[in-house]
């Protein structure tokens, strides 16, 4: 909060609220999570464009990590029943996605898990949940037990008598 009532918005902000992000992540606090990825957000869509100003210089260099959490975040959010928003959000930001992120492996490895959730396909997704890069393990935690149980189901199904 300290960094956003001074308007502080330079690479030493971002790496503030990356490293929280992180910490929030590792201790499973998800709401502590979605407060710094949303001034995450704010902060790459000020800086992208002025990145070679002055405080500036490798502010964006973990953007596509974190656009990656973002979107597996929305996956997550998207199975939530209080929130309507997810699947939409999700489809707003791989709309907005460059050509150069579209091949970064971050973000492909999060798409991978979209598909995989869309599509019901629990094997994918434990398989994409072992190749995990960085933290995305960490957010697909969330989706496990939906992804669990929804296997659990499909399974009971095919070999009901």
């Amino acid at each position: 909060q300290d960094l956003t009532v001074q308007r502080i918005f330079n690479a030493f902000a971002v790496d503030v609220y990356e490293t929280h992000a992180k910490i929030a992540l590792e201790e499973d606090d998800i709401n502590e999570y979605n407060q710094s990825q949303t001034q995450l957000k704010e902060l790459y869509d000020s800086i992208n464009g002025h990145e070679n100003e002055e405080g500036n210089e490798g502010a964006l260099k973990n953007m596509n990590e974190f656009v990656s959490y973002r979107i597996i975040y929305y996956v997550f959010l998207s199975g939530n029943k209080k929130y309507e928003g997810g699947s939409s959000d999700v489809l707003k930001i791989i709309h907005k996605l460059s050509p150069e992120q579209r091949t970064d492996p971050f973000i492909q490895h999060s798409l991978l898990v979209r598909a995989a959730v869309a599509d019901n396909d629990y094997h994918k997704f434990f398989q994409l949940q072992d190749s995990a890069p960085n933290m995305s393990d960490y957010l697909m935690d969330k989706i496990v037990p939906s992804i669990r149980q929804s296997a659990l189901q499909t399974i009971c199904k095919a070999y009901r008598p």
